[in-house]
């Protein structure tokens, strides 16, 4: 990928994942303070992942068969910019989870859009680096928010403000967007491009969307409940955005790394240590008793998550290859937020049962299940390098 084209999709990660963090940090929690129990609050998110995920293989396919994913990513983020703008609006509780959750609409649609892109542009032995390079900017523009929502929510004593920045970085996204162009046919390698695609038996490959399912659903039963415990725990507004500034600052050159090391020992082994890092984090919420202790946990947790992303994004990017790349990124975004939208759900009921800090241990050993299994999968394929040599123009001559 040219150095233009990876600042240009870093740029645009950071703007449009900077968009979500106001609404994913803060609309929990406004709709906790209006009076919603946590299994309502629960059932909300898990519609909302819900509709950004069941449509993703769809779109994936469309992308597939039509192209045209420079077109399809301004028009997502466009739309998403207008829910966004109805969410900064809303004057009570249920007017704001609806327009929260037709806002997941056009993220099923960005997604694989989004991956498929960069897929595309990336050359084949270093996709795993480019992807890092896209969702580092995500990640940063992220932790800038997380941040700057905070404070903005406690200054002026209400969250709705830092919806009004969401709004604004959205459109700052779709202008950005608007110098996206798509390769020529003629540009766009058809190279096998991870040896994982070829290595990879059926069952393996079912062990890998196993361990992103489970893997995600730790994932969504935290993040839906970390701002709630930091708030339980006495941290306003400023508080809950350092703890998750720092977690998302991290992930930055996480992604980076992630994305060498995934290029270098393969998506699976790098998948399997993210998952199991955080289930170290998972278990360490439960712990900590000082909401600014939790910094530190969240920087752990940042670190493998990081790792977690980007090598799944690479290793199914690799599956689908250039004829099938949106179909298996769609696949992978289905799989992993349908188990991000169970995880809230879970979550809630656990914790309504059981408490916060039971559901932070429960969700430990299912990251530790996902990762067992992305282990296997990664012995099992016994990836020591490249199925196929490459030539020079990234096209397969084995």
């Amino acid at each position: 990928m040219e150095s233009e084209g990876s600042t240009r999709l870093a740029l645009l990660g950071a703007l449009a994942w900077g968009s979500m963090a106001p609404t994913a940090m803060l609309v929990s929690v406004q709709l906790r303070s209006s009076g919603l129990a946590y299994s309502a609050i629960g059932l909300i998110s898990t519609a909302s992942v819900l509709l950004s995920s069941l449509p993703q293989i769809l779109f994936g396919h469309m992308i597939d068969r039509y192209g045209r994913h420079a077109t399809l990513i301004k028009v997502s983020i466009l739309v998403r910019s207008f829910f966004v703008f109805m969410i900064a609006l809303s004057s009570d509780p249920w007017s704001m989870a609806l327009w929260y959750v037709a806002a997941s609409l056009p993220l099923s649609l960005f997604l694989p859009s989004i991956q498929s892109f960069v897929a595309r542009h990336s050359v084949p032995k270093a996709m795993g680096t480019s992807m890092g390079l896209y969702r580092l900017g995500g990640s940063a523009g992220w932790a800038v928010m997380c941040l700057i929502a905070g404070l903005v929510a406690s200054l002026y004593s209400s969250y709705l403000p830092a919806f009004d920045l969401a709004t604004l970085l959205s459109a700052a996204a779709f202008l950005v967007s608007l110098g996206l162009t798509d390769p020529q046919p003629s540009t766009i390698s058809t190279a096998v491009t991870d040896q994982a695609r070829s290595s990879a038996t059926l069952s393996n490959a079912r062990a890998f969307y196993a361990s992103v399912f489970l893997g995600s659903l730790g994932i969504g039963a935290t993040s839906s409940f970390v701002t709630i415990l930091l708030s339980e725990l006495g941290g306003d507004p400023v508080t809950i955005g350092v703890v998750l500034a720092v977690g998302a600052a991290v992930e930055v050159p996480a992604m980076y790394y992630g994305g060498r090391l995934t290029d270098k020992y393969g998506s699976l082994w790098v998948l399997s240590a993210g998952m199991t890092g955080m289930a170290v984090s998972y278990v360490l919420y439960g712990w900590v008793g000082m909401p600014m202790a939790l910094v530190f946990v969240q920087a752990i947790r940042g670190l493998f998550y990081g790792f977690f992303t980007v090598s799944g994004m690479t290793m199914s990017s690799s599956l689908g290859g250039a004829e099938r790349g949106g179909f298996h990124a769609g696949l992978y975004g289905l799989i992993s937020t349908l188990g991000s939208s169970s995880g809230p759900s879970l979550g809630g009921l656990v914790s309504d049962q059981c408490g916060l800090k039971s559901m932070f241990v429960l969700s430990s050993v299912v990251s530790l299940l996902a990762a067992s299994l992305a282990g296997w999968a990664a012995l099992t394929t016994r990836i020591k390098g490249p199925a196929h040599p490459e030539n020079d123009r990234g096209e397969s001559v084995g």
